[in-house]
Protein backbone atom coordinates (compact mmCIF):
# COMPACT_ATOMS: atom_id res chain seq x y z
CA UNK A 1 0.00 0.00 0.00
CA UNK A 2 2.92 2.44 0.48
CA UNK A 3 3.42 2.89 -3.18
CA UNK A 4 -0.09 3.46 -3.88
CA UNK A 5 -0.59 5.85 -0.95
CA UNK A 6 0.95 9.18 -1.52
CA UNK A 7 0.91 12.99 0.20
CA UNK A 8 -2.14 13.65 -2.54
CA UNK A 9 -4.77 10.83 -2.10
CA UNK A 10 -3.87 9.19 1.78
CA UNK A 11 -6.80 11.16 2.73
CA UNK A 12 -8.95 9.90 -0.03
CA UNK A 13 -7.98 6.46 0.60
CA UNK A 14 -8.65 6.22 4.43
CA UNK A 15 -5.78 7.43 6.01
CA UNK A 16 -4.69 9.90 8.57
CA UNK A 17 -1.03 10.47 7.36
CA UNK A 18 0.62 8.75 4.04
CA UNK A 19 3.18 7.48 6.47
CA UNK A 20 -0.10 4.66 7.65
CA UNK A 21 -0.30 3.01 4.80
CA UNK A 22 3.13 1.65 5.65
CA UNK A 23 2.07 0.02 8.62
CA UNK A 24 -1.09 -1.41 7.52
CA UNK A 25 -1.89 -5.35 8.73
CA UNK A 26 -4.85 -6.99 6.28
CA UNK A 27 -8.02 -7.50 8.93
CA UNK A 28 -10.11 -10.90 8.22
CA UNK A 29 -11.14 -11.10 4.39
CA UNK A 30 -14.58 -11.24 3.43
CA UNK A 31 -16.15 -12.89 0.55
CA UNK A 32 -18.39 -10.71 -1.55
CA UNK A 33 -21.25 -12.01 -3.53
CA UNK A 34 -23.35 -9.35 -6.20
CA UNK A 35 -27.23 -9.02 -6.38
CA UNK A 36 -27.33 -7.67 -9.83
CA UNK A 37 -30.61 -5.65 -10.39
CA UNK A 38 -31.91 -7.71 -13.80
CA UNK A 39 -32.03 -11.05 -10.84
CA UNK A 40 -33.26 -8.92 -8.08
CA UNK A 41 -36.20 -7.68 -10.11
CA UNK A 42 -37.38 -11.29 -11.01
CA UNK A 43 -37.07 -12.01 -7.18
CA UNK A 44 -40.22 -13.64 -5.93
CA UNK A 45 -40.42 -14.72 -2.00
CA UNK A 46 -39.72 -18.25 -1.88
CA UNK A 47 -36.95 -18.10 -4.81
CA UNK A 48 -33.61 -19.63 -3.65
CA UNK A 49 -32.28 -16.77 -2.55
CA UNK A 50 -28.46 -18.08 -3.20
CA UNK A 51 -29.36 -18.42 -7.00
CA UNK A 52 -30.03 -14.78 -6.71
CA UNK A 53 -26.34 -13.89 -5.83
CA UNK A 54 -23.35 -14.05 -8.51
CA UNK A 55 -20.16 -15.04 -6.69
CA UNK A 56 -17.65 -12.99 -8.65
CA UNK A 57 -14.95 -14.05 -6.85
CA UNK A 58 -14.44 -10.88 -4.72
CA UNK A 59 -12.86 -10.60 -1.59
CA UNK A 60 -12.76 -7.64 0.71
CA UNK A 61 -9.53 -7.27 3.03
CA UNK A 62 -9.80 -4.16 5.59
CA UNK A 63 -6.68 -2.40 6.55
CA UNK A 64 -5.75 -2.28 9.91
CA UNK A 65 -3.68 -0.01 12.18
CA UNK A 66 -4.29 -1.80 15.32
CA UNK A 67 -7.87 -2.48 15.84
CA UNK A 68 -9.12 0.22 13.81
CA UNK A 69 -10.18 -0.01 10.27
CA UNK A 70 -8.29 2.68 7.93
CA UNK A 71 -9.17 1.76 4.56
CA UNK A 72 -9.27 -1.58 2.54
CA UNK A 73 -8.50 -3.39 -0.80
CA UNK A 74 -10.42 -6.30 -2.67
CA UNK A 75 -8.98 -8.29 -5.00
CA UNK A 76 -10.82 -10.51 -7.74
CA UNK A 77 -10.08 -13.18 -9.11
CA UNK A 78 -9.97 -17.45 -8.72
CA UNK A 79 -7.48 -20.29 -8.41
CA UNK A 80 -3.76 -18.15 -9.07
CA UNK A 81 -5.15 -15.47 -11.02
CA UNK A 82 -6.19 -12.53 -8.86
CA UNK A 83 -5.96 -8.92 -9.04
CA UNK A 84 -6.73 -6.10 -7.34
CA UNK A 85 -9.88 -4.36 -8.03
CA UNK A 86 -10.17 -1.68 -6.03
CA UNK A 87 -8.69 0.42 -3.05
CA UNK A 88 -10.19 2.48 -0.47
CA UNK A 89 -13.84 2.23 0.22
CA UNK A 90 -12.53 3.24 3.76
CA UNK A 91 -16.11 3.99 5.02
CA UNK A 92 -17.60 0.79 3.83
CA UNK A 93 -14.65 -1.02 4.82
CA UNK A 94 -15.28 0.01 8.51
CA UNK A 95 -18.66 -0.52 8.10
CA UNK A 96 -18.32 -4.16 7.08
CA UNK A 97 -15.43 -5.13 9.11
CA UNK A 98 -17.47 -4.03 12.51
CA UNK A 99 -20.95 -3.71 11.99
CA UNK A 100 -21.57 -4.66 15.33
CA UNK A 101 -19.81 -1.54 16.03
CA UNK A 102 -21.00 0.46 14.08
CA UNK A 103 -24.38 -0.88 14.13
CA UNK A 104 -24.72 -2.35 17.57
CA UNK A 105 -25.39 -5.65 19.06
CA UNK A 106 -28.34 -6.03 16.89
CA UNK A 107 -26.05 -7.13 13.90
CA UNK A 108 -26.20 -11.01 12.99
CA UNK A 109 -22.74 -12.41 12.78
CA UNK A 110 -21.32 -12.12 8.93
CA UNK A 111 -20.67 -15.09 6.40
CA UNK A 112 -20.53 -12.91 3.48
CA UNK A 113 -21.46 -9.65 1.97
CA UNK A 114 -23.87 -8.95 -0.60
CA UNK A 115 -22.89 -5.94 -2.51
CA UNK A 116 -26.21 -4.41 -4.76
CA UNK A 117 -24.56 -2.09 -7.15
CA UNK A 118 -27.84 -0.37 -8.50
CA UNK A 119 -28.99 0.65 -5.38
CA UNK A 120 -25.42 1.25 -3.67
CA UNK A 121 -26.15 -1.05 -0.88
CA UNK A 122 -24.00 -3.50 1.05
CA UNK A 123 -25.66 -5.98 3.20
CA UNK A 124 -23.94 -8.07 6.10
CA UNK A 125 -26.02 -11.44 5.65
CA UNK A 126 -25.40 -13.94 8.37
CA UNK A 127 -27.62 -17.21 9.74
CA UNK A 128 -30.02 -17.01 13.07
CA UNK A 129 -32.03 -19.71 14.29
CA UNK A 130 -31.82 -21.12 10.69
CA UNK A 131 -33.08 -17.74 9.23
CA UNK A 132 -30.71 -15.94 6.45
CA UNK A 133 -30.50 -12.44 8.19
CA UNK A 134 -29.76 -8.93 6.05
CA UNK A 135 -28.33 -6.23 7.62
CA UNK A 136 -27.65 -2.93 5.46
CA UNK A 137 -24.59 -1.16 6.34
CA UNK A 138 -25.11 1.76 3.73
CA UNK A 139 -27.46 4.24 3.42
CA UNK A 140 -30.95 3.22 2.60
CA UNK A 141 -33.09 5.80 3.52
CA UNK A 142 -34.32 6.74 0.43
CA UNK A 143 -35.14 2.91 -0.28
CA UNK A 144 -36.96 3.17 3.27
CA UNK A 145 -34.88 0.23 4.71
CA UNK A 146 -33.48 0.97 8.17
CA UNK A 147 -30.22 0.90 8.24
CA UNK A 148 -28.25 -1.41 10.81
CA UNK A 149 -32.15 -3.33 11.12
CA UNK A 150 -31.59 -6.98 10.53
CA UNK A 151 -34.77 -8.58 8.51
CA UNK A 152 -34.85 -12.10 7.17
CA UNK A 153 -33.73 -12.14 3.83
CA UNK A 154 -36.83 -12.89 1.79
CA UNK A 155 -38.82 -10.13 3.84
CA UNK A 156 -35.82 -7.80 2.89
CA UNK A 157 -35.63 -8.80 -1.05
CA UNK A 158 -38.78 -8.41 -1.36
CA UNK A 159 -39.25 -5.00 -0.35
CA UNK A 160 -35.77 -4.48 -2.30
CA UNK A 161 -37.59 -6.23 -5.19
CA UNK A 162 -40.06 -3.59 -5.47
CA UNK A 163 -37.69 -0.88 -6.19
CA UNK A 164 -35.99 -3.12 -8.36
CA UNK A 165 -38.94 -3.23 -10.82
CA UNK A 166 -39.72 0.34 -10.69
CA UNK A 167 -35.84 0.79 -11.99
CA UNK A 168 -36.38 -1.41 -14.88
CA UNK A 169 -39.69 -0.30 -15.64
CA UNK A 170 -38.84 4.08 -15.37
CA UNK A 171 -34.96 4.05 -15.20
CA UNK A 172 -32.49 4.55 -12.23
CA UNK A 173 -33.93 6.51 -9.05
Amino acid sequence: MGRIVNQTNYAELGFDTPQQAKVVTPGRPMRIATLQLDRLARYNPGDDISALLSDDAETLYPLMIGNDVKSSFTIAGAGHDFTASRFGDATIAVRLASPQTVCGATVVPDEFIIHVPVFGLYLVAGNSGGNLMLTSVSDTSALGIQRCAPQRAAQFLRQLGVHARLVVATGPI
